[in-house]
Order: C-alpha cells, then sequence, then structure tokens
C-alpha cells in the first residue's frame, strides 16, 4: 500500500468512526426551523424568538453603529420591524448606548 492511500484509509476510517460515536441528539433535526419559532429558554418558561436582534454592533462607550447611523427612529424603527415579524428578542446594553432607542421602540408595541 503506498503512503497516501495509507493515508485516505486512515482518515475515512477515522470519519466513520468519529460519527459512529458521535451523540444522535445533536445531529440536525429533520424539522425546519425559522427566525421567528417561539422557544422555551430551558426550565425556566419564558418564551422568545429563536434568534435575538442585536443593538451594539461596535457598541462601547455609550454608542453603536446602530446608534450612530440610524438614530433614535431608525433604530426604533427597525425593532419595532423586526417585532411585527416576530423578532422580539432585542440585546441591549449600557455600552451600547441603546436604552433610548429601546424606549421608543417600546411605546409602539402593545
Amino acid at each position: 500500500m503506498k503512503r497516501r492511500d495509507f493515508i485516505k484509509n486512515t482518515i475515512k476510517t477515522a470519519g466513520v468512526l468519529s460519527i459512529s460515536k458521535f451523540p444522535k441528539q445533536l445531529f440536525a433535526d429533520d424539522q425546519k426551523l425559522y427566525a421567528n419559532d417561539i422557544v422555551t429558554l430551558g426550565n425556566t418558561g419564558i418564551q422568545t424568538s429563536r434568534i435575538a436582534m442585536g443593538t451594539g454592533s461596535n457598541g462601547w462607550r455609550g454608542s453603536s453603529d446602530q446608534t450612530r447611523k440610524l438614530g433614535i427612529k431608525g433604530l426604533s424603527d427597525l425593532l419595532k420591524h423586526a417585532y411585527d415579524r416576530g423578532v422580539f428578542f432585542w440585546d441591549s446594553a449600557d455600552q451600547y448606548g441603546t436604552h433610548p432607542h429601546l424606549k421608543e421602540a417600546l411605546k409602539t408595541i402593545p
């Protein structure tokens, strides 16, 4: 057997062995998932959208890309748009400076 064939066969065998020992529950499920699916966080009973919308890209010192480029009205409108489409898990922090933007968006949420 040539060295190259030996290495190929060894890699194939290692791959097969690692897959067979891989926990079945970690394989992808057949169910199609969507960003706006509502999921429960562990055993807490808290439900939220599967995906979160961040408000602090390059956020630090009380400012972020969203606050600098969109302003209060723009980011508020974007958050409301996400909410209307089922995304209601919003990430915010003092570092991002987005609390006034979220406050404005929440005024329009029932």
